[in-house]
């Protein structure tokens, strides 16, 4: 899915994968290879192509997005009053997040994840108000989140990928947050 969605944006563009090597830094044999469907690239260079081509890509994954974005308000996620938004969406992308390493773990057969592999392939950050705050949106929207969730997620994990997509936060408080996040990344609660 996502290395059709670039060739269909190099088309567009007219660039070639010496252009796009170029433009990413990314080695010229990688990115020929890749769109050859004869080798992967790993998620950081997939992520840079993305953001040079300015794609986010996420269509296929949630096809019920345009559905839920009328019905979804966020406040049905809430399981009691002193709960806020910003905890629940927080804790349920730290769940999803466990769920996604999990998964990617299974597939290295062996290899254990830790914190910091964790975040690099699924956790993205933007600046607000001069913090650099953990971004539900920007992360489910990596390139190695998408494709866990585009193949292991089930309806419920998938419906909840597309509800936190346009969730948007109340609270810019970096170390609340990271804290919620971490509830769930080390809970052992599941969306199933």
């Amino acid at each position: 899915m996502i290395r059709e969605e670039i060739k269909k944006e190099l088309d567009r563009r007219g660039w070639s994968a010496l252009k796009l090597a170029n433009e990413t830094g990314i080695r010229y044999p990688s990115i020929s290879e890749y769109l050859a469907n004869k080798k992967e690239l790993n998620s950081q260079n997939i992520d840079k192509i993305l953001i040079t081509l300015n794609l986010k890509i996420m269509g296929s994954m949630i096809p019920t997005y345009k559905k839920l974005l009328k019905e979804f308000d966020g406040t049905e996620l809430l399981l009691e009053n002193e709960v806020t938004k910003d905890y629940f969406a927080y804790e349920i992308f730290g769940i999803l997040t466990r769920t996604a390493s999990e998964y990617l773990q299974k597939e290295m057969k062996g290899y254990a994840l830790n914190y910091g592999d964790i975040y690099d392939n699924f956790v993205a950050k933007k600046q607000v108000n001069g913090k650099m705050l953990l971004d539900i949106s920007l992360s489910l929207q990596k390139s190695e989140f998408i494709r866990i969730a585009t193949n292991y997620f089930n309806e419920k994990q998938k419906n909840t990928v597309a509800m936190l997509l346009i969730y948007q936060p109340e609270s810019d408080d970096r170390e609340y947050i990271e804290t919620q996040f971490l509830v769930g990344l080390m809970s052992n609660m599941e969306l199933s």
